[in-house]
């Protein structure tokens, strides 16, 4: 909580009120899941954004201590504790903990499933495990593919392994308990939308964002020009004037005609065409693997702005919590005086240099000497990283945010394995020496 308190008041992103809405004036957003905005709700008892960010708090350490505990279990107690200190002065751990935001959850999803698959724990912490991988699911509509997509291709890499090595990386039996969860996070958000609406949806513009995409990817223009002639799609008649900030831009085609909702379904009838051209799939895919390698490395920028009164969590929040506004001007964000600069210069390093021992020991060899299990789940998390890559990339945008929620992982298993082996040595050299001590010693 350490970079909240220092701000002085939770971190604000424009997203934030959306899930505010949600949670304090009963409504169910048409973009994103109402999941996160009644967990803001309830955890903040309807009296400060502090408990918000503190349960955000306990629900990341306590995953970061269950991982620790069910892998690396001859390291010392305190081990996981050091390391979120380490990771939190270091990496944008504790900014992405400290945001009124669904994004700490992504990693804890990933950390969840870890677990899930190949952990050791007593029964109590694996049903909470169970529980905050299907609310990690549940609260953000990229959680889903990311973590179905995950345990698809880890399912493949098991198979190849056991073919080529008669060796399973993990139990079928939780393999399935996972992708049960998953499945039933995915279908928490329309359910939860049909319980407080009465319709049963996942997002009412689940296509404009997927347009928007293919627009920043130079798609959307080339298509239309191609197939306008044949084909009446309602962005035909702007064809030639579609703008880069295809979602916020006012002269955007999509916000002269009636906006994201209005716009969805015609769109997804275009969308369908376009997915059924040969050229245009295939050049969508070149793309997305493209910027999906770029959104991997995407993790330094500015992730917080001034949020003040005229935009709209400003506006938001006096609408809705104005007792809180004396308390969000006092914060460094809103006087535009928060800086992650430095933050990042450390994380840099640590991303970069855990990557390049991720080299050593996967692709030189260098490692022999790390257990079969620990080698899986550094390959688990490496993928996990990688695909919320490939699907932001894909359906969403190329963005710092994406990637800044989960980089603390890689640097986060590289301490822990090295930890592990660092103290692994220190007690085989504690063997030796007490051996041959018995030996000069023989009486004794």
């Amino acid at each position: 909580m350490t970079p909240a308190l220092l701000n002085n008041f939770p971190f604000l992103y424009p997203d934030t009120g959306t899930y505010l809405v949600c949670a304090f004036n009963d409504e169910v957003s048409e973009l994103r899941p109402v999941t996160y905005g009644l967990f803001m709700r309830h955890t903040s008892l309807m009296e400060s954004f502090w408990f918000v960010v503190f349960v955000q708090a306990i629900i990341v350490s306590w995953t970061v201590h269950a991982f620790s505990f069910a892998f690396f279990k001859n390291l010392p107690r305190i081990t996981p504790f050091v390391i979120i200190i380490v990771l939190t002065l270091m990496t944008g751990l504790g900014e992405v903990t400290g945001m009124l935001m669904p994004d700490f959850l992504t990693p804890v999803m990933i950390l969840s499933m870890a677990i899930l698959l190949f952990g050791e724990l007593k029964i109590s912490w694996k049903i909470i495990s169970c529980l905050l991988l299907w609310f990690s699911v549940a609260c953000h509509h990229s959680n889903p593919y990311t973590s179905f997509f995950l345990l698809i291709i880890f399912l493949f890499a098991g198979l190849i392994y056991y073919w080529k090595y008669k060796i399973t990386l993990f139990n079928y039996r939780r393999f399935i308990l996972s992708m049960f969860l998953v499945i039933a996070g995915f279908f928490t958000i329309p359910t939860l939308h049909w319980y407080c609406s009465g319709e049963f949806y996942w997002s009412k513009a689940k296509s404009i964002f997927i347009t928007n995409r293919i627009n920043q990817m130079g798609l959307l223009t080339p298509y239309l020009q191609k197939h306008c002639k044949d084909d009446n799609f309602k962005l035909c008649v702007a064809k030639d004037s579609i703008p880069y900030d295809f979602l916020w831009d006012s002269n955007s085609p999509l916000n002269k005609t009636g906006g994201w909702t209005a716009n969805d379904e015609a769109y997804s009838f275009m969308l369908k065409d376009f997915f059924k051209q040969p050229y245009f799939a295939r050049k969508f895919i070149i793309k997305t693997i493209e910027n999906g390698v770029i959104q991997f490395f995407t993790i330094e920028g500015r992730l917080f702005g001034p949020e003040r009164e005229g935009g709209y969590v400003g506006d938001v929040i006096k609408r809705l919590w104005p007792e809180t506004i004396p308390s969000i001007k006092r914060s460094m964000q809103y006087a535009d005086l928060w800086s992650s600069k430095t933050l990042q210069v450390f994380q840099r390093f640590l991303f970069y240099g855990s990557l390049l021992l991720f080299g050593l020991v996967f692709i030189f060899g260098y490692g022999n000497k790390i257990s079969r299990n620990h080698k899986a789940i550094a390959v688990f998390i490496l993928l996990g990283v990688l695909m919320n890559a490939f699907i932001c990339a894909g359906i969403s945008m190329v963005d710092m945010r994406f990637q800044y929620r989960v980089a603390w992982l890689i640097p986060f298993i590289t301490i822990l394995i090295l930890a592990d082996q660092i103290w692994s040595w220190k007690l085989s050299r504690k063997t030796i020496v007490e051996e041959d001590s018995d030996q000069a010693n023989p009486v004794r």
